[in-house]
């Protein structure tokens, strides 16, 4: 019989982040403004709370121009060099510009529990040490708690795949991914061959492209343990 503990996943109706609170009043009876959000978390968990609140938002990537709604929320990840006095914009990202309002977006320690009990069991969040609700971000707290309760294995990739991976770590931003990687492998010159598995990767969940940036959403021991296969260690990047 399998011991594995079954994760419960609930979803974030039951959490409120206090320090939202003026923001979301901002956003519901403002006809306009800039405002950047200054914060330790990650946006899937600021998405989500937008959604958990009913405020459509329309997220705006760096490919994208000319694309912004006046009826709702924008929200962008990168300086627009253009004028959108007229919109509602929320900035996310972590260098500060001046020209936009800054917001402090804060979870406290409770605030962070609540959550967590909320989508997972008690059991599992026992196990979490005390240091790492201050440590890490809620998005970051989730996956341990996962982590926990899966095995962490490797991969299974393709070569190309993996010196993909390893050349993230290095820089995620689509213009600069070609030279990283024929740099590690000067075999894998092909930039068609690249965006390919690229979008395979994206494919298989390991993955997301904002734009022209790319995240990796797999946890980092996973993988740390998928590119030592192939001689690659993310640590001493």
């Amino acid at each position: 019989m399998s011991t594995k503990r079954k994760l419960k996943s609930v979803t974030i109706n039951y959490t409120r982040f206090s320090s939202l609170d003026n923001l979301i009043e901002i956003i519901n009876n403002s006809s306009h403004f800039q405002i950047q959000i200054l914060t330790l978390e990650a946006f899937e968990t600021f998405s989500e709370y937008l959604k958990y609140k009913s405020i459509p938002y329309k997220p705006i990537y760096p490919s994208l121009t000319n694309m912004y709604d006046k009826k709702i929320l924008n929200i962008i990840f990168e300086h627009p060099n253009t004028n959108l006095v007229n919109y509602k914009i929320i900035l996310f990202n972590k260098s500060i510009h001046l020209d936009f309002i800054p917001y402090i977006f804060t979870i406290s320690q409770s605030e962070k529990l609540n959550y967590l009990k909320h989508k997972y069991s008690q059991n599992l969040i026992s196990e979490i040490k005390k240091p790492l609700f201050l440590e890490k971000n809620i998005f970051q707290l989730s996956n341990h708690i996962k982590f926990i309760n899966f095995p962490i294995c490797a991969l299974i990739l393709t070569y190309l795949e993996k010196v993909i991976l390893f050349a993230l770590n290095i820089t995620n931003r689509y213009e600069y991914l070609f030279k990283t990687v024929k740099e590690i492998d000067n075999n894998l010159g092909n930039s068609f061959l690249i965006k390919v598995t690229l979008n395979s990767l994206v494919n298989k969940n390991v993955i997301i492209k904002r734009g022209n940036i790319y995240s990796i959403i797999v946890d980092r021991k996973t993988i740390e343990i998928t590119l030592k296969s192939v001689g690659f260690d993310i640590n001493r990047l």
